[in-house]
């Protein structure tokens, strides 16, 4: 079978099939072997262990420090063998709240999301050596400004920029900063410059640490034992050069699993006694949340 062949009019054509069938599998062959994978959700949350599924139960009481049991939400994640979160749902109360369902290509990246009530196809291509993923919401004949958002990953599949857009318009549009560890330092904002977001570490010589993250007006401090257990959060509201504490919580009762992976934890509310401003002494309110977790593995 010749490769050119002329119509009647003399213009030559290609036959083209076999050409194409080359092409494509040429194509995903280089894409499968250059292709950045996001990184997955065992690496995200901190999971240690292939974590087949977890299911978190949080108990949430009375603000008022009453330890009245107000509500009670129950989140399941189920991961596949690479650690990528299959499908995720949560109920609140015994009543479905969220619920969302990815599907896999064969190269392992998501091909499609279904998220409440809208649906997600996903699309693929490099810039350099970053990997670009949009995610478009499908048409739904009442809703006039479908969803479109594009993340883009650097090659060790951490998230470096992140756009959204309502309709044509766009609402989100992010940048991820990391030091030379990978730790995760600076959220900027592209479209509103001043309203990033700052991370830093305060770490003592006992092994204690704070994780400070900052934005104009507000600060929210986290204080982590040597081990990693979370101790304290604070989060703090400025108003001009005065500071206002919003919500101080302390934990306790921190239980983990043989592999390491967190199973209960308690928090404990408490207020500043003068006047709600910082470093003044505080007083306890009570009992704010449980949360216990339950885990199965692969392994």
């Amino acid at each position: 079978m010749p490769l050119f062949e002329y119509d009647t009019h003399g213009l030559k054509r290609i036959k083209m099939k076999i050409l194409k069938a080359i092409l494509a599998a040429a194509s995903v062959v280089c894409f499968l072997n250059s292709a950045v994978l996001p990184q997955n959700g065992w690496s995200k949350r901190e999971l240690k262990g292939e974590v087949k599924s977890m299911t978190a139960t949080e108990y949430e009481y009375s603000i008022d420090g009453s330890g009245t049991l107000e509500n009670t939400r129950v989140k399941r994640t189920e991961f596949n063998e690479n650690g990528y979160i299959l499908q995720e749902t949560e109920h609140i109360n015994g009543v479905p709240n969220s619920s969302v369902l990815f599907e896999y290509g064969k190269d392992g990246l998501i091909r499609k999301k279904y998220q409440d009530s809208a649906v997600y196809l996903y699309e693929y291509e490099f810039d350099g050596e970053n990997l670009v993923e949009t995610a478009k919401e499908q048409y739904i004949e009442d809703k006039f400004y479908p969803r479109t958002e594009k993340t883009t990953y650097g090659k060790d599949g951490k998230m470096i920029a992140r756009a959204v857009y309502s309709g044509r318009e766009l609402v989100i549009d992010d940048s991820y900063v990391y030091d030379e560890k990978g730790t995760l330092m600076r959220i900027e904002n592209n479209m509103e410059p001043r309203n990033g977001i700052v991370i830093s570490f305060e770490r003592k010589p006992n092994g204690e640490y704070e994780k400070i993250t900052q934005s104009p007006g507000s600060k929210w401090v986290y204080y982590y034992a040597a081990n990693g257990d979370e101790m304290e959060y604070t989060s703090v509201n400025y108003f001009g050069s005065e500071a206002k504490i919003w919500q101080i919580l302390q934990f306790k009762d921190i239980t983990r699993d043989e592999r390491g992976n967190l199973t209960r934890k308690t928090s404990v509310k408490f207020k500043p006694a003068d006047k709600y401003y910082e470093n003044g002494d505080i007083k306890e309110i009570g009992l704010y949340k449980k949360l216990q977790i339950s885990y199965e593995y692969y392994e």
